[in-house]
């Protein structure tokens, strides 16, 4: 029998994937061993990796927030309404900087290279600020198009924007080992639970008042 956590969905998940209501989808770009970008993948938020129980050194997907019951649970405590909100508009945002988001780790797979060669990174670092500024400057045309999208979920397209700057000087900054695009946590959490909410769901067992 599989754990209860398991998660009982094929993957990757398919770009019109709504089976699961608790699913929040995040998509990546894995890098090779030698720092090539590979495929574009869509996972969830919640999925993670655990030891079977049953099977010494076997591993499964796993669902963060438990079994069928508890994604009922946190859908309910979080708001499905806020939920499918939030997630329309990141998918909105996603497809349109789809492009600034790939050149990015495009370059990010060079500048790794070139740190690992000890060779000169300076013309691959100015190709990625200015990317991250075309990026940002176009996120930030977007979200004011869609001001009463972004004020729906009580946040303000300038919290956005600025965590937006912070998460592409973070993915700039990471010399190496896993790269992840994200908000640094030391900035995210100087940020009211709505924004918070944004860039990062609620964790199981916490109340979405203290979102993190």
């Amino acid at each position: 029998m599989r754990p209860s956590d398991h998660c009982p969905y094929s993957r990757p998940f398919p770009g019109d994937f709504d089976d699961c209501e608790a699913f929040q989808p995040v998509r990546f770009i894995p890098l090779s061993s030698d720092y090539h970008p590979l495929s574009p993948a869509t996972t969830c938020r919640h999925l993670i990796s655990r030891r079977q129980p049953t099977e010494p050194g076997r591993w499964y997907g796993a669902c963060a927030l438990g079994d069928a019951a508890a994604r009922r649970a946190w859908v309910q405590a979080v708001s499905s309404e806020r939920l499918a909100a939030i997630s329309a508009l990141r998918q909105q945002m996603a497809g349109l900087n789809a492009r600034f988001i790939d050149e990015l780790w495009r370059l990010k797979a060079q500048q790794l290279a070139a740190r690992e060669h000890d060779a000169d990174e300076s013309a691959v670092d100015r190709q990625m600020q200015e990317v991250g500024e075309q990026f940002i400057q176009q996120t930030a045309h977007f979200l004011k198009e869609h001001q009463e999208a972004v004020a729906r979920i009580d946040v303000t397209a300038e919290a956005l924007v600025f965590l937006l700057k912070a998460s592409v000087q973070h993915l700039i900054q990471r010399e190496s080992g896993e790269v992840r695009w994200e908000v640094p946590e030391e900035t995210l959490a100087q940020f009211d639970p709505p924004v918070r909410m944004f860039f990062r769901p609620p964790s199981p067992g916490r109340s979405p008042a203290t979102v993190e």
